[in-house]
């Protein structure tokens, strides 16, 4: 419903003399014999104290005929809606009075022409009602002086969605709001971020954080695509999709629209049908065209202020948030993870890198350590040392947390690489990967930069057949990883495991080769087909000009955000290079949406999925979830790491990590058993990797 709605309920509920007192003084002034209060049958309280105040009134003489001897006479009565959200349009709810369905007509004439059963009517909310008696009483200077300059008075708004104190606030126009959601309201729960607040209503419009000090008037409003309306506001945190906003209030608006213009009744149907398809990872780039021609012809040619309106949650979302909607349409993806149909767990969704979670949890739980190890490097080629500096954001989506706390998803696939990297030998794990690796191609690949981004790209598109070739300054791969990160936080070893797998599957090294001094982009992009720019710092000075490619004011390298593109086409960015100082498990992401591109730019088909294995597991979702305590790591003592370089934690043991593993909720699981062919990826056009 609209939470606009209820400051209205709660004039009706707490005060209903000074409506009715507003009422008679407004049918005094225009000269009206009747009146009537419409009000939604949903409100039994409001209605009920309603009906005792006219009782009242007649009672006092303040309602009926000739009242104080003056001629004057008011009738006033209840009359109860349905609560369709259309007769709160004007000639709708005249309609509806008389008895007819609730339907808008064409204007003129204009209700204060001809109204109910053809006579002049006048039209107002209860808040104009309420405020009436003040007015007269302290006069129109007083009231002026409250708010702005084209804006005067009070309004009454009903703080409502991701805010600490809901409820009704009113505030003079002109106030901001950040005042409201911040100041009034308390700001955000639980750590989030604001990201947006509806106005207005169901048909109101979305304004995002960039415009919280935007003071509260209808001109204000209404330059930023938005509308007072009822006075609901709606806040959304970080974990809002706008996409979904949009189809909820659509949807919403489909469902009350009277039908009877086919501008509204057929147009915001085609627009909630896009929608959906968008949700589900089914629409084009060219939906988004459709759907702002749609929101124009809805808005000029509908009949009423219902029509005129409901294309504005769309409008404004396209507006404000225009990249939430590319990015479900180009990569199949919502960050927000609202959107089920586009990824296949909230923690996969978080995961830069997309890790199957539930699925490396369920082959623990089945003692398919090898497979459950395959699936983990095939996700994220680095498990051993992201299971030790990974910032795991998987964690902060994890329903498990809504029974006690998050799974320990970091350590558990940090002992399925450490267990299988210390029991299996390195010729081994590489040939099970080998056999994963496709035909040659005959294309070449020059990467810059052994970090995270760079080694993740590098694996992915030797797997695919391409001659890769990565060139690193310092005298040995690894990045930041090896140079940034010292033995007791991640043993050099256990680095060189993965850059044994990494060079296994096909990957040269080049070392102590520094770009722009030992080695040109001219001459890279020459010896190779593509180039892919990993090297994990800003671009500046000397270096900047030899590069030749267009920089952000920050110094970062300015690339397509879908394609990953320079300016130079033949050579593509990622990583911190791009993002500026970011993390390991963002650069990975980087560095695996690099190649499901390159190789796609390469061989002109989409070919990443099938690196994956079609693994299957038992997708039955756990009929027990009791309360079981967090498996941690083990720290080892402050005492025992004096003077040592030693690693400061252990893993989990076997028992430890199968324990984790059963305290997954397997949220992978949806209507219908699972089979699972490769986890989310950023390639355009690509389904979701689920199989039904």
């Amino acid at each position: 419903g609209d939470p606009g709605a209820y400051m209205n309920r709660s004039e009706l509920e707490g005060n209903p003399h000074l409506v009715l007192e507003g009422m008679i003084i407004g049918a005094y002034a225009m000269g009206a014999s009747r009146g009537f209060v419409y009000c939604r049958a949903e409100y039994l309280l409001a209605i009920k104290r309603l009906n005792i105040a006219i009782e009242q009134a007649y009672k006092y003489g303040l309602l009926g005929k000739n009242l104080f001897e003056s001629g004057f006479g008011f009738d006033l009565e209840v009359r109860i809606g349905a609560g369709a959200f259309v007769c709160g349009e004007e000639t709708a709810l005249m309609r509806s009075i008389e008895g007819r369905r609730g339907q808008s007509q064409p204007r003129p004439p204009f209700p204060a022409q001809r109204g109910l059963w053809g006579k002049p009517t006048n039209i107002n909310n209860v808040e104009t009602w309420a405020a009436l008696k003040p007015i007269l009483l302290r006069g129109a200077a007083w009231y002026a002086g409250i708010g702005t300059e084209k804006t005067k008075g009070t309004k009454v708004f009903a703080l409502a969605g991701k805010i600490k104190n809901t409820g009704l606030v009113e505030v003079p126009f002109g106030t901001t709001l950040r005042d409201i959601i911040f100041e009034i309201g308390g700001g955000i729960p639980d750590g989030k971020e604001f990201k947006a607040v509806q106005t207005g209503g169901p048909s109101g419009g979305v304004v995002p954080s960039e415009h919280l000090d935007t003071p509260l008037e209808y001109e204000s409003l209404q330059k930023l695509g938005s509308i007072m309306g009822s006075g609901g506001l709606v806040i959304m945190d970080e974990d809002s999709c706008m996409v979904d906003v949009a189809q909820f209030f659509m949807e919403f608006c489909c469902d009350e629209s009277c039908g009877k213009c086919p501008p509204c009744r057929v147009c915001t149907r085609q627009m909630l049908n896009i929608l959906e398809r968008i949700k589900k990872g089914e629409a084009e780039l060219d939906d988004l065209k459709k759907l702002e021609e749609l929101s124009v012809v809805v808005k000029d040619a509908s009949l009423c202020g219902l029509g005129q309106t409901a294309p504005n949650p769309v409008m404004t979302t396209l507006r404000y948030f225009r990249k939430e909607y590319e990015e479900h349409i180009r990569e199949r993806r919502c960050t927000a993870g609202v959107c089920e149909d586009l990824f296949l767990s909230p923690c996969e969704n978080t995961c830069p890198v997309h890790m199957n979670i539930p699925g490396y949890l369920q082959l623990i739980k089945e003692d398919r350590l090898d497979e459950a190890f395959e699936l983990v490097v095939l996700d994220n080629p680095l498990p051993a040392s992201t299971g030790r500096a990974c910032q795991y954001p998987c964690e902060n989506r994890c329903r498990r947390k809504t029974i006690d706390t998050a799974i320990n998803m970091r350590e558990v696939h940090r002992y399925i690489a450490d267990t299988i990297f210390k029991k299996t030998t390195a010729e081994k794990i590489v040939k099970r990967f080998k056999k994963r690796k496709m035909a040659a191609t005959g294309k070449r690949i020059g990467i810059v930069g052994s970090g995270p981004a760079g080694l993740t790209a590098a694996f992915y598109l030797a797997l695919l057949g391409h001659k890769v070739t990565v060139y690193e300054s310092a005298e040995k791969p690894g990045g930041m990883l090896r140079s940034a990160l010292p033995d007791y936080r991640l043993p050099t070893e256990t680095l060189d495991h993965e850059l044994a797998l990494i060079r296994g599957v096909g990957v040269q090294f080049i070392c102590s080769k520094t770009l722009g001094r030992d080695v040109t982009l001219k001459k890279l992009t020459k010896d190779h087909d593509l180039v892919f720019l990993a090297i994990g710092e800003k671009v500046e000075g000397a270096v900047a000009q030899k590069l030749g490619l267009e920089l952000n004011k920050s110094g970062t390298i300015k690339v397509d955000p879908w394609t990953l593109r320079t300016s130079n086409p033949k050579v593509y960015a990622g990583g911190d290079v791009v993002t500026g100082a970011a993390n390991m498990i963002t650069a990975m992401g980087f560095g695996k949406k690099a190649a499901a591109l390159i190789d796609r730019q390469l061989v002109g088909v989409d070919r990443f999925r099938q690196l994956w294995p079609k693994l299957e597991y038992d997708n039955t979702i756990p009929q027990h979830t009791p309360e079981a305590p967090r498996n941690e790591g083990k720290i080892v003592p402050c005492e025992a790491r004096r003077k040592s370089w030693k690693e400061v934690s252990h893993t989990l043991s076997a028992w430890e990590a199968k324990a984790e593993a059963m305290r997954c909720l397997r949220c992978d699981i949806k209507a219908h058993p699972r089979e699972v062919t490769a986890p989310h990826s950023h390639e355009q056009n690509q389904q979701p990797v689920v199989k039904q």
